[in-house]
């Protein structure tokens, strides 16, 4: 049997270096990520150092100029850029292989002779300002309460930092992110190329791995996000002119990432296409949508959010709801046939056919598949995927469909009253009784992130404000209000009372009260049959 370590292959150096290497046969053309972990995970008190630093590390060099390192890429036909998430910072670029030897000379220098000119900081600094605009345009705080809904230490994005924060970054900022993160131990290099393993392997060791200084105290561990238990949130969103509405149902599932990426392509053959369920169901014999989908997204911490989207007329949400139930129902009582089952096999044999010819691959596929300890190379994948058995797939769809956890959400403006009622809902979708509920009355009221008065070591903070009824919600998992509540109330210029059930309560001529309930606390917030509990 030929040795697949030819095609794909995960090295590890004697200094702790890795090396993820993956042969195409497409051309002679290389793509390659070379960086180090930590990315914004590391800023530490001043947010945004790691962006910083990345666009520092394609700026001139005491070797190099800025007008020749454009040059080269330029007239050498090589596409290269930089990347920053929170896990790592990386330069990766796609070059003809003629030029890849002077292209990692180029990348060494910039990496490892770095040094830091004001003046190039200071117009760095005015770019990432704009960038910071342009990314508070784009802002969608849909997503971001629903992240806070399901994460407790869930964090805005906060990669590229604020205006106040990138202020305060100088040379002796960036340089101090390099001492205490560019070391041999979080080194990972990402080659995709025609070229052989031995000859990548030699040139990235001269290039990069023997010049990295080794530290093992400085290894990056990547930060988990810690998930609530999984709970039921129920989201009725009024927006309105819309004429239709947007039905999203999502499952919180414990698994862990390699499960969720084994199952993930048998999922979509079920949901996705014309010939999944979902289209066949809700499309082809209802014509109750255009398009209906299923997603899987691995989340760290042994999670997967598992989600089924459908767009209706206002006056179809109950029927799309009892489709979606029944095909629900009928995959965790009965499951798939035998003749799904071998359809199914007889795709992951076309694919796998597919992806061997062609090994189309990003460096920065990889090495986020590496970071998320997810199964990095498509033939491993594909032959774990082949050793599914039909009772593997009935018993795993099973367990992630019945009885479940579910974040039900509609978006549109519909009458309310025209909808099932909660309880109603759970048991058309055959879900657990509700644990934590998010109803439609609830908005986000206070970002403590926002206006940057929560100490660092608060993990969970989140305000809804109930509109009808003037009350606060402020739901938490181990903080207290001292360092929250009582500087949002210093901002009112009010003053708290607080009660034995942990309820804060104030009289400022609005009947505002603010309720805090703890994970040990179980009084709900009433409001007619609208309720929180945790």
């Amino acid at each position: 049997m030929e040795d697949e370590r030819k095609y794909h292959r995960l090295y590890k150096f004697p200094n702790g270096a890795t090396l993820i290497y993956y042969r195409q046969n497409l051309d002679s053309t290389t793509k390659l990520a070379v960086g180090f972990l930590g990315g914004a995970s590391k800023d530490g008190k001043i947010k945004g150092t790691a962006h910083f630093l990345e666009h520092i590390l394609i700026q001139e060099t005491p070797k190099y100029s800025k007008s020749y390192i454009n040059r080269f890429m330029r007239n050498n036909n090589i596409t290269s850029n930089a990347f920053t998430s929170s896990s790592y910072i990386t330069l990766y670029a796609d070059t003809p292989n003629s030029r890849l030897e002077e292209l990692c000379k180029l990348y060494s220098e910039l990496l490892y002779n770095r040094t830091f000119n004001k003046q190039t900081i200071d117009l760095e600094r005015k770019a990432i300002e704009q960038e910071i605009l342009m990314d508070a345009a784009e802002y969608d705080p849909k997503e971001e309460e629903f992240m806070s809904a399901i994460q407790l230490n869930y964090k805005k994005d906060t990669i590229l930092g604020t205006k106040n924060t990138i202020e305060k970054i100088d040379d002796k900022v960036l340089q101090n992110y390099i001492d205490n993160d560019f070391v041999s131990e979080n080194l990972v290099i990402t080659v995709v190329s025609s070229l052989e393993f031995e000859q990548i392997k030699t040139l990235m060791e001269k290039s990069f791995v023997n010049k990295a200084k080794s530290n093992p105290e400085l290894k990056f561990k990547p930060e988990t996000p810690e998930y609530y238990p999984p709970t039921n949130i129920h989201i009725l969103d009024t927006a309105k002119n819309l004429k239709t509405a947007e039905i999203s149902i999502s499952y919180l599932v414990k698994q862990t990432e390699k499960e969720a990426s084994l199952f993930k392509p048998f999922e979509e053959f079920v949901f996705n296409g014309f010939s999944g369920r979902l289209m066949r169901q809700l499309r082809t014999k209802r014509g109750l949508v255009y398009d209906a989908s299923f997603d899987s997204t691995p989340l760290a911490g042994d999670m997967s959010l598992k989600s089924i989207v459908a767009t209706t007329s206002k006056n179809h949400i109950k029927e799309v709801i009892d489709t979606i139930g029944n095909i629900i129902k009928d995959l965790y009582t009965r499951g798939i046939s035998e003749r799904d089952y071998q359809d199914f096999q007889n795709l992951v044999y076309a694919l796998e056919e597919r992806k061997s010819g062609i090994k189309i691959m990003e460096p920065l596929v990889l090495l986020s598949r590496y970071v998320l300890d997810s199964e990095i190379f498509y033939n491993n994948q594909t032959r774990n995927i082949k050793k599914l058995t039909r009772d593997d797939v009935n018993n795993y769809l099973k367990r992630i469909l019945k009885n479940s956890n579910i974040i039900f959400n509609i978006v549109g403006d519909f009458d309310e009253k025209s909808l099932y009622s909660l309880k109603e809902v759970e048991k058309r979708l055959h879900a657990k009784t509700s644990k934590l509920l998010f109803n439609k009355t609830f908005k986000t009221f206070l970002e403590p992130d926002t206006l940057d008065f929560v100490m660092p070591s608060i993990s969970t903070e989140q305000f809804f404000e109930l509109n009808d009824s003037g009350k606060v919600g402020f739901v938490y998992g181990s903080y207290i209000e001292q360092a929250l509540v009582k500087k949002y109330f210093k901002k009112l210029g009010l003053q708290p009372r607080k009660t034995k059930d942990k309820t804060i309560t104030i009289d400022d001529g609005k009947e505002l009260e603010i309720v805090i309930t703890t994970s040990s606390a179980k009084p709900a917030v009433e409001q007619n049959d609208e309720y929180i509990e945790r």
